[in-house]
């Protein structure tokens, strides 16, 4: 019984996990659309992308394109794609082994899809309302055509209907906490919309989400980039709750490349005047520099972070012209081409993965014979 103890042990000692985690940056989330897609190339197996990784996390547009990547029955135009027969290998005795089916794992939203999203219903997420005041005394954009869109785009699924483990990040104002939105929580009971909705009420441009939690206490939720626009800790952190047992845990971290703001604050005058813009920029910066040197510190810890500058101009979260968009989808390609090795690495890890405990499997109406599985 010793020697088979220490397998048993080894074996849990190596269990290594992988996290995909994707930033905010609304219609610069063509740029990690576009990242997915090559990934997904790259692993080129039959397997559904989303089920290479044991739990998949975003903020505000990462968010939206997490949601889409894990729900099965997101509006998302699809190739027809037949489920994943999986089984698993097991000891009969000293001398033989026998495959066992445990179920199937259903596809979902290609990633080469999700950039529709942003190309094809850019302008109606961003629909600006008619008003005589500008953005004085209200939002920018009108929610109610927001929430319209992430209704038809995810009906009635929610979010315990995602097949791996799926986390999303919004901030209540009322509590002053970050609020994480997830397929296994207590808030597992959510919709898909409504947690879309959460994750992506930027300030100035869409009003809070109110949801209510467990308590039936109600939350103000406002855009998970408050508090975390890369949302890879929280989502570190969660996985260490949902896999005690793993050794490493692999984060893939796309960025949507937004400017790293920098300036010198010599010859400026003091006050409100001087500060109010450089504060507002200064803050996001910090928070990102600050995630990846955590991060890059833990010792269980491997984390690939895809970023990089791709304008000397700033792109705005809001802009849906078609130069730029296309101007994204250049983006996405350079970062592609300058974490070309990353990303093959990464691709070549999460291919070599045999373990499929993270997914919800579907089983089949009937199962195959005993004979056909050895």
């Amino acid at each position: 019984m010793g020697i088979f103890n220490s397998i048993f042990k080894k074996e849990i000692q190596e269990e290594e996990r992988f996290i995909l985690s994707i930033d905010g940056g609304g219609m610069r989330g063509i740029i990690p659309a576009v990242i997915l897609s090559h990934l997904s190339k790259i692993v080129d197996d039959n397997i559904p992308f989303y089920a290479h990784f044991d739990l998949v996390a975003g903020t505000s547009t990462g968010g939206i394109i997490a949601l889409g990547l894990t729900n099965p029955n997101t509006t998302i135009e699809n190739e027809a794609i037949e489920p994943y027969e999986y089984y698993i290998t097991q000891k009969k005795n000293f001398f033989k082994t026998e495959k066992i089916f445990k179920g199937l794992i259903m596809p979902a939203s290609n990633p080469e899809r999700i950039e529709s999203i942003y190309v094809d219903h850019g302008k109606e997420i961003f629909s600006q309302r008619t008003r005589l005041l500008g953005n004085v005394f209200s939002d920018k954009y009108d929610s109610n055509n927001l929430e319209f869109f992430f209704r038809t785009l995810f009906h009635d699924e929610k979010l315990k209907d995602a097949l791996v483990p799926t986390m999303v990040v919004s901030y209540d104002s009322i509590s002053g906490r970050e609020c994480l939105l997830s397929s296994y929580s207590e808030l597992s009971d959510t919709y898909l919309r409504d947690a879309a909705r959460a994750t992506s009420a930027a300030p100035l441009y869409f009003s809070p989400k109110t949801l209510f939690n467990i308590n039936n206490e109600r939350m103000s939720l406002l855009d998970g980039g408050v508090i975390a626009n890369n949302p890879a800790v929280f989502a570190y952190l969660e996985a260490k709750k949902l896999y005690p047992n793993a050794k490493r845990f692999h984060i893939l971290s796309i960025s949507t490349a937004r400017n790293i703001y920098k300036f010198d604050p010599t010859g400026m005058f003091g006050g409100l005047s001087s500060w109010a813009e450089p504060i507002m920029k200064i803050y996001p910066n910090a928070q990102m520099v600050l995630i990846d040197d955590i991060l890059n510190g833990l010792p269980d810890c491997s984390y690939v972070r895809i970023f990089d500058e791709i304008s000397d101009e700033k792109i705005k979260l809001d802009d849906t012209r078609l130069e730029t968009i296309e101007r994204l989808k250049e983006g996405g390609q350079k970062l592609i081409e300058k974490h070309q090795n990353e990303l093959n690495d990464f691709a070549a890890m999460i291919s070599k993965r045999t373990l499929f405990d993270q997914v919800k499997l579907s089983q089949r109406l009937a199962l195959t014979s005993p004979e056909d599985l050895t």
